[in-house]
Parts: C-alpha cells; structure tokens; sequence
C-alpha cells in the first residue's frame, strides 16, 4: 500500500526551489504548504506547486497537515524552526548544514528523537 506523504517548505528562495521541484516529481509526496516571510515568494510556491501560501513558518506548522517540514532557511534559523516542527508532530528535513552550531544541531536531534520523529540533512542538487 503506497502512503502519501504531505510536505510544507520553510524558505522559499533557490534552496526551497529546489525541493520543491524534487518532491513535485515524487508519486507518493504532496506538497501542502509553503512559508516564506515575503509574501509573494510563498504565493508564489504555492501557485506553482500547490498547497497554501503562509507567511509566518508558525502558522504553518499549526495549520498544516504536513507529515514533513523541508527547512530550507539560512542555517543559524533552522535549530529553532526544526524544534517547533517536532513539537507539532512533524519530521523535518533540514538543508545542509543542520545548524551552524552543534549544541544546536544536538538540540534539533533530540527534540525529534523524543518525539519518536525522523530528523535529516540534505543537500538538494539541480538534476
């Protein structure tokens, strides 16, 4: 039996393009929301690949039914970003490096573990 998996994308600049091509092309993946803080740049996302504009990340961890949050943020945001998500029930993907700091990075690993959550970094690259 193949399971959906809902996505929402944090960051919607080139890093969060490119996510969001890869997981478009993905049978089994639905992108359902993307935040960014300017506006138009979530709209934008969301006219292209589907799913709801937000323009605050808290908003939509709180309103989405994303299984995984994709951080695609510069990295001394995404510890914070990465520990809300596991606190709404959310998996994250995080865009190489996990943090630029590792008591951080150890932080992000730990919110998600207790929370019986997978945690990952990638780096998304152009096919």
């Amino acid at each position: 039996m193949n399971k959906t998996v809902k996505f929402a994308i944090v960051g919607c600049g080139v890093i969060g393009k490119l996510h969001a091509k890869q997981l478009s092309q993905i049978d089994s993946a639905e992108l359902v929301g993307f935040a960014d803080i300017i506006p138009a740049r979530a709209d934008n996302y969301a006219a292209e690949f589907g799913g709801k504009p937000y323009y605050d990340y808290r908003q939509m961890l709180s309103q989405t039914d994303a299984d995984v949050i994709s951080i695609c943020t510069p990295s001394g945001l995404h510890g914070e970003m990465a520990i809300e998500a596991a606190q709404h029930g959310k998996h994250v993907i995080v865009e190489k490096p996990m943090d630029i700091k590792l008591e951080v990075a150890m932080a992000m690993t730990k919110a998600c573990r207790e929370a019986g959550l997978l945690i990952g970094a990638r780096r998304m690259l152009e096919a």
